[in-house]
């Protein structure tokens, strides 16, 4: 006898492909997570990089600051002093100090950072204001002393102030003169031979 039940469409098919284009998204979208989460950790590899041999080049210029740039006929202000190169680890820092003034200075480091396969650069800047401290000195003569003193052979003390030559101006530090030998009352100073103490 003829069945009487209608015949049954099948859907395993559709679910089928359904399933598998789902399964294909959720794929590719770990895939492109996974991908950007990779580009992105290297991207902020190598910014680190560079923000790293950028304070590097700046802590290494400070720490071996020539003096030269601080004398009269150095760096003058405004000029801009540019050569110093640091390397590490491949990545470079370039140093600029600008004399802003006679007592400060503006050093800025340049890093750049750069990783092969595929070609990734980065460059970073760090900078410092540099002052320079001169002591503050009152001497209160050539020699100060608490105790008592002898002069002799053919040492002479001299309480006039005079520049060093070569050291040009001394703006700021003191000009008066001062006795030579500076000590407490009770001190007992001798003068013997062709020993000279003499005031300024």
């Amino acid at each position: 006898m003829p069945s009487a039940t209608r015949p049954r469409r099948g859907v395993a098919l559709i679910m089928a492909l359904l399933g598998i284009v789902l399964i294909a998204a959720i794929i590719s979208g770990a895939f492109f997570a996974s991908t950007q989460e990779f580009r992105s950790g290297r991207n902020m590899l190598v910014e680190q990089r560079a923000l790293a041999v950028s304070e590097y080049g700046l802590n290494s210029e400070i720490a071996a600051w020539d003096p030269g740039r601080n004398l009269p006929g150095g760096l003058a202000v405004g000029e801009v002093d540019d050569k110093p190169v640091y390397v590490a680890a491949g990545d470079s820092a370039n140093v600029s100090i600008t004399r802003l003034n006679p007592t400060s200075f503006l050093v800025v480091s340049t890093g750049r950072a750069n990783i092969p396969q595929p070609m990734l650069r980065s460059a970073r800047k760090t900078s410092a204001y540099v002052r320079l401290a001169y002591p503050d000195i009152e001497p209160k003569g050539a020699i100060t002393t608490r105790g008592d003193l002898t002069v002799q052979g053919s040492a002479k003390v001299d309480g006039t102030n005079r520049i060093p030559t070569g050291w040009g101006n001394c703006a700021g530090y003191p000009t008066d003169a001062v006795p030579g030998v500076y000590a407490q009352p009770t001190a007992k100073i001798e003068e013997k031979g062709a020993g000279d103490i003499t005031s300024g």
